[in-house]
């Protein structure tokens, strides 16, 4: 964990608030820094820096978090939850399906690794995938990367667009689907390529806008990102790779855990046990579910999962 992540930790505690870590290393200095809870991701070492597993299971933990609170404090009622839950538990088979998109994401790099600048466009839940696959991109293929809220475009982004400008449209909200679509039309207009990453049931209104179109698996809105961005995190891969770089060196951050030796192993959701790495947080369902409902009382998220033992 960062220096700056544990003075932020102390400095909270001192003004009275509570701390809560997220984190994927037991005993590491975040989780014992903060007093008040500790909540493990359980997702296993990552290879490189470009955190990929790690930073979908701390989603997907995110996602459980606001699930029990969202009930605790009645804005969510156990019915909704438990469907939630239930969606959930279909994400790592939901991933084994996306990584089908694999030979079409090495193929596409293949053709595009020459560009000097990507930009990510994405609205709602779109415009924070977005800036987590530009992140990827910039961290290993060394690319210059920006991701925009789609709807900021004309504010002076869109000047930045010329003739073969690689544009990646991730379209995953369908009620804010035909704006995204419109500015991708914008963009193409002004000579964009343009990437669009969509669920099965967008494909029709997306294909005729895309010059490259990545198809994945229904799901409910609120956790389709958590699908979207595993094929932008092989495209960063494969892009890295296509431009003769090792991805395994990541950044210059000092937070690396180990270096690859085979590439293939820098991004974890290309290992075969990344659905059972995954499904880790499955563990997790237990605790917040009880029969059909919610748990009333305080959720535990401290214990190791027993068939992680």
């Amino acid at each position: 964990t960062g220096l700056d992540a544990l003075e932020w930790a102390a400095e909270a505690e001192r003004l009275g608030a509570k701390v809560m870590a997220l984190t994927n290393v037991v005993g590491s200095s975040i989780a014992r820094t903060a007093g008040d809870c500790v909540m493990y991701t359980y997702a296993g070492p990552e290879i490189a820096v470009a955190s990929t597993k790690a930073y979908i299971t701390q989603v997907e933990m995110m996602v459980l978090l606001a699930i029990d609170l969202g009930v605790k404090r009645g804005h969510l009622t156990e019915s909704v939850a438990s469907e939630l839950l239930r969606q959930m538990a279909d994400i790592p088979a939901l991933a084994e399906q996306v990584m089908a998109l694999e030979p079409a994401v090495q193929r596409f790099s293949s053709l595009y690794h020459d560009r000097q600048h990507v930009f990510y466009i994405g609205r709602g839940l779109d415009n924070a995938l977005a800036m987590e696959a530009s992140l990827k991109l910039k961290e290993v293929s060394y690319i210059m990367s920006e991701a925009y809220a789609a709807g900021e475009l004309k504010h002076g982004t869109i000047a930045l667009i010329e003739q073969g400008t690689l544009v990646c449209a991730l379209l995953t909200q369908e009620h804010l689907a035909d704006k995204t679509l419109s500015n991708v039309r914008e963009v193409k207009s002004r000579g964009a390529k343009v990437l669009i990453v969509c669920p099965e049931a967008l494909r029709d209104r997306a294909v005729k806008d895309a010059d490259e179109l990545w198809v994945i698996p229904d799901a409910a809105s609120d956790l389709l990102p958590l699908l979207a961005i595993i094929p932008v995190q092989l495209f960063a891969y494969y892009m890295a790779v296509s431009r003769g770089l090792e991805p395994a060196r990541g950044s210059a951050s000092g937070l690396q855990q180990g270096s690859a030796l085979h590439p293939r192993r820098v991004f974890d959701p290309l290992d075969t046990h990344f659905a059972i790495e995954l499904s880790a947080l499955a563990y997790f369902f237990r605790v917040l579910i009880d029969g059909s409902g919610i748990r009333k009382g305080d959720s535990e998220f401290t214990s190791e999962p027993p068939f992680l033992i």
